[in-house]
């Protein structure tokens, strides 16, 4: 709870965010042994509960709540392949993608995701910081063309804890 505090969530919302998140990853646990013993579950209960938290906080406080955890805050870009979507875009190696179409994406799976949803070609706007500078870069739906990973605060890439 003290590194949610430092963050700026009052005490009360901490002990809140801290009891819901120990209640999501129980269901998932309580899923995941539902699916072993055959029975039918929801894929999304057993992907854990971080979308239903992040729907919950709203996406600043959700970006709170991962940077106090010392996890990935938007997706870092370690390479742009070449003749790919992302270079002909204008991507480039140190980029750091906030959002994907208008939706705030925190890690390489979520940017992943948005990729496949809708029409594959259909032009979408990649929201980018670069240096000091946020950036639209229009891209088509559909694979990129990078290598990214986790972004964990004060400029450096970092590994997921």
């Amino acid at each position: 709870m003290p590194k949610l505090v430092a963050a700026g969530f009052s005490p009360d919302r901490a002990a809140w965010i801290e009891k819901r998140n120990s209640e999501l990853v129980m269901q998932t646990i309580q899923a995941q042994y539902a699916q072993r013993r055959g029975e039918n579950v929801d894929p999304a209960q057993l992907r854990g509960g971080e979308q239903t938290l992040r729907a919950e906080l709203g996406d600043g406080d959700y970006e709170r709540y991962l940077a106090a955890e010392g996890r990935p805050t938007r997706v870092g870009v370690f390479n742009v392949l070449a003749s790919s979507p992302a270079e002909q875009a204008g991507l480039r190696s140190g980029d750091e993608i906030l959002s994907y179409g208008g939706k705030r994406v925190f890690d390489i799976r979520e940017l992943n995701d948005l990729t496949v949803e809708g029409t594959p070609g259909q032009p979408v706007v990649l929201e980018v910081q670069r240096d000091t500078q946020t950036l639209q870069l229009v891209i088509p739906r559909g694979p990129i063309g990078i290598g990214g990973g986790p972004f964990i605060g004060g400029g450096q890439f970092g590994r997921r804890p």
